[in-house]
């Protein structure tokens, strides 16, 4: 079933959210079934030499999402991230289910403010981030960028709302 990148981005917050409530319900929520029996990212102990360890190997086990990302993209999920007022903060670049703050790209946030949600948006893509900051700075030509914009008191999510879909048409 194709899904749009909008109805995509909405599914992963709600993911987060049910992921982030369910960590707060746990004990320990980095503890899994097997009580934390994966492979450490440290150097193995035991190994004959740290050197050999830490330069490594070429091979890349990791899986990435490795495609490339266009502004409006990113734009487009901020939209999607920042819709329901409920989900946009200010004082900090994402917050946790209680209000705390957090890394905008952290599963616990469940809140951006406006540059936390280009860091989530853009993903593993600084340079994408930088783009649509850029974008945004366009746009605000009174402001110092967008965390001004977003924690001055008199701006209200509609008006963070309102400038990301001007930046969406200005992207298109």
């Amino acid at each position: 079933m194709p899904v749009s990148p909008t109805m995509r981005a909405s599914l992963e917050l709600a993911a987060e959210r049910i992921i982030s409530i369910l960590d707060q319900l746990d004990q320990d929520p980095d503890l899994e079934d097997g009580a934390d029996a994966e492979p450490s990212l440290g150097a193995p102990e035991g190994y004959g030499s740290q050197v050999g360890w830490m330069r490594g190997g070429d091979r890349d086990l990791e899986l990435e999402d490795r495609s490339p990302v266009a502004a409006h993209q990113v734009i487009a999920r901020m939209i999607a991230l920042l819709a329901d007022p409920a989900r946009w903060c200010r004082g900090a670049g994402a917050r946790d289910a209680v209000g705390r703050p957090c890394s905008p790209t952290s599963p616990r946030a469940v809140a951006w403010s406006l540059e936390g949600a280009i860091d989530r948006a853009a993903g593993q893509d600084p340079a994408i981030g930088d783009v649509v900051e850029d974008r945004l700075c366009a746009l605000l030509p009174d402001m110092a960028g967008p965390a001004v914009f977003n924690d001055w008191p008199e701006t209200a999510h509609e008006d963070v709302v309102a400038l990301l879909r001007q930046a969406l048409a200005s992207a298109a």
